[in-house]
């Protein structure tokens, strides 16, 4: 008898549930100005025939203290014994750098000597209230913690015998078979981690204490908060103990123009690609928001949650056709398979995970893709809910 029986059929031909990708009818788009003057100037200067040169990155970036812009473009060149280049071509001179560490380290100088250690956003509204207006804020610790990661791990491993095997098999000392015997080094670790920091904000916490200021400290994290005075504010900017000051009550914005030209997703969508003729289903708590108009809703699975952020936000940065925030699949349609997580805000059942999944996947709707931000297990083992879900979706019977 076989030590492993599969739960799953026996494989046969595979038959993606995808479409057929065809070439677009419309060629590829070349290279901006900008990246083929990259292009030739590696060419020149590194003795490189063009046609041997690919474009890897291709993306616009900011450093606004130095108050330039750049296109950032990263090159291979794709003979056997080729490397990469990465340079800054800016775009309103043309001028090409190629030491792109001196450009971040001459951006910092330039930062330092206006915003010294406070968030611009933070310097700009102290700009506007009087000395006695307080604001929230979070403060970053500097120096180096009192012990490294290292000597932490070494101390845990003197604790538990099996943390120093698990160290040298895999750098974890909670890489251990059994479950409890992981979290109770887990736990330990934290609780040194804790201590560990716990010196390196104590003088900070105490100024703070000392002064009747309410402070909160976060475990393991090198940061406080509190509520501070523009006057307090620019007297702790002043200690050599602090890091950086932000302003912690900033709203969320859209930033997916940024992150999807990073994540080289025109590249994708140059060569006919947009997700156009796909489905994608949205597992989350709650609903998408009908009233984003950027999004193509075709099929709703109402939840007692009603309408959510977190899933809207999710479905924008799927499939949303916005002419500047654009999602990684602009010609999709979605399907709002919403949780019932009635009781448990957050924290929708196992058993309602599978039921939208059945929703999305079987008759009438047989998505092909599915999102799901969510999770059940803390563990690397394999648990009912995904066997469930890849036999459902395998056989395409739950």
């Amino acid at each position: 008898m076989p030590f492993f029986n599969s739960p799953l059929p026996t494989p046969g031909t595979f038959s993606s549930p995808l479409p057929t990708p065809v070439p677009s009818p419309t060629p590829v788009p070349g290279p901006s100005e900008a990246t083929q003057k990259a292009l030739a100037y590696i060419a020149q200067r590194r003795g490189i025939s063009p046609q041997e040169l690919v474009v890897i990155t291709d993306h616009p970036t900011v450093y606004p203290s130095l108050g330039r812009k750049f296109q950032v473009v990263t090159i291979l060149d794709a003979r056997p014994e080729g490397r990469f280049y990465s340079l800054l071509v800016d775009l309103d001179s043309g001028r090409i750098e190629e030491d792109l560490a001196a450009v971040r380290a001459a951006e910092e100088r330039a930062y330092l000597d206006r915003y010294g250690k406070l968030e611009p956003a933070l310097y700009r509204r102290l700009q506007e209230i009087d000395d006695d207006e307080a604001l929230p804020v979070a403060i970053w610790v500097a120096g180096e913690p009192q012990h490294s990661q290292k000597d932490l791990f070494a101390a845990v491993a003197a604790q538990f015998p099996e943390a120093q095997a698990a160290l040298s098999r895999s750098g974890k000392p909670w890489d251990v078979e059994d479950p409890e015997l992981a979290a109770r080094i887990k736990a330990e670790y934290n609780r040194l981690s804790a201590a560990n920091t716990a010196v390196r904000i104590e003088p900070l916490v105490a100024h703070f204490r000392q002064q009747g200021i309410e402070v909160t400290i976060y475990g393991t994290l090198p940061s406080v908060t509190a509520r501070l005075t523009k006057r307090q504010i620019l007297e702790v900017a002043q200690r050599d103990g602090v890091g950086m000051i932000y302003l912690i009550k900033e709203r969320g914005r859209e930033e997916t123009d940024v992150a999807i030209p990073t994540d080289l997703v025109p590249v994708v969508w140059d060569r006919g690609f947009d997700g156009s003729g796909v489905t994608i289903a949205i597992l989350e708590d709650g609903n998408i928001d009908p009233n984003v108009t950027c999004l193509d809703i075709s099929d709703i699975r109402n939840s007692p949650q009603g309408v959510q952020g977190h899933n809207t936000r999710v479905a924008s940065v799927a499939a949303c056709d916005h002419t500047t925030y654009r999602g990684v699949a602009p010609g999709a349609t979605l399907l709002d398979a919403g949780f019932d997580s009635t009781g448990w805000p957050g924290m929708a059942s196992q058993e309602e995970g599978v039921a939208a999944l059945r929703w999305a996947v079987e008759s009438p709707h047989t998505v092909p893709v599915v999102n799901i931000s969510y999770g059940w297990e803390e563990d690397n083992d394999l648990h009912w809910t995904i066997v469930r879900s890849i036999i459902g979706l395998v056989t395409n019977s739950f």
